[in-house]
């Protein structure tokens, strides 16, 4: 009985904790980060950090343009011109199809 359990239990278990210390030992070992590494990656994330920036002032810009425009248009429409109206044409009449 020992001798089966010893075949088919504990060698198994020996066998994959023998592979996983194989492939540990086999990876290559990661070099230490250096202060050059360290340096670069904070200009990184300064320039990231300004680009950053750089984008919402843009898109403030682009939301100011929008209510200027929204409000040209709102006054235009105040002027005596209206507003257009959307088509409601179903689509089997627009195909020629009766209802």
């Amino acid at each position: 009985m020992v001798v089966v359990f010893t075949i088919f239990v504990l060698t198994p278990i020996a066998i994959s904790i023998s592979r996983m210390f194989w492939k540990r030992g086999s990876l290559p070992k990661q070099a230490p980060q250096s202060a050059e590494n360290a340096q670069r990656l904070e200009r990184m994330e300064q320039a990231i950090d300004s680009i950053a920036i750089e984008i919402e002032r843009v898109s403030e810009g682009q939301r100011f343009v929008t209510r200027l425009m929204s409000e040209r248009q709102n006054a235009a429409l105040g002027a005596g011109q209206q507003r257009a109206q959307p088509i409601s044409i179903p689509v089997g009449e627009k195909l020629g199809v009766p209802r």
